[in-house]
């Protein structure tokens, strides 16, 4: 079985190519990208598939501080939302703030594997999240050592305006995987 790994890991780390972990046979492998910040940038390609039936997809691991998903790559740590939603059609993507909030500030939607979005303060959703088919989400929050204990603010906050809700989750055909 075919098994590969790539690891960035740098004070600041930008992806603006393609990052190839897929397999044409056996196991896709790992991509992990830890910084303290993180910027993947519109059109980056994170690749994690196998192409052999018997084979398992890789996994994306990207772990920086106050970690953003948003369309205009502003923020110092962030990835392209479209890319994201790229990298989710090809394996499972675990997006880790490991300090401050996480934010999705732009749409991302996806058909199969596992979204996980974790930190040790909030995640805020901002705009509209859709995962169908056999998409998965799981969202992690408030996690800081017991000296550092979650303040009642922290958790899953969905932006609202006087409109209505701006950040919501929608889940839309999707398949029971149990």
């Amino acid at each position: 079985q075919h098994h590969s790994k790539i690891r960035l890991s740098a004070t600041t780390t930008e992806v603006t190519g393609t990052l190839d972990a897929s397999a044409a046979s056996g196991d896709a492998g790992d991509i992990e990208i830890s910084a303290t910040h993180v910027q993947i940038q519109r059109g980056a390609r994170m690749l994690m598939g196998s192409t052999d039936a018997s084979g398992r997809t890789g996994r994306l691991a990207i772990r920086a501080s106050n970690l953003r998903v948003e369309a205009q790559g502003n923020a110092d740590s962030h990835i392209d939302a479209d890319t994201l939603s790229d990298a989710l059609d090809t394996g499972d993507v675990t997006l880790h703030s490991v300090t401050g909030d996480l934010h999705v500030d732009a749409p991302v939607h996806w058909k199969r594997n596992t979204l996980t979005l974790t930190t040790p303060g909030s995640v805020h959703v901002d705009s509209i999240m859709t995962a169908s088919g056999s998409a998965a989400l799981d969202i992690n929050h408030g996690e800081m050592p017991p000296a550092q204990a979650p303040t009642p603010a922290h958790g899953l906050n969905m932006g609202l305006s006087a409109e209505g809700f701006t950040g919501r989750v929608d889940f839309t055909d999707v398949v029971n995987q149990s």
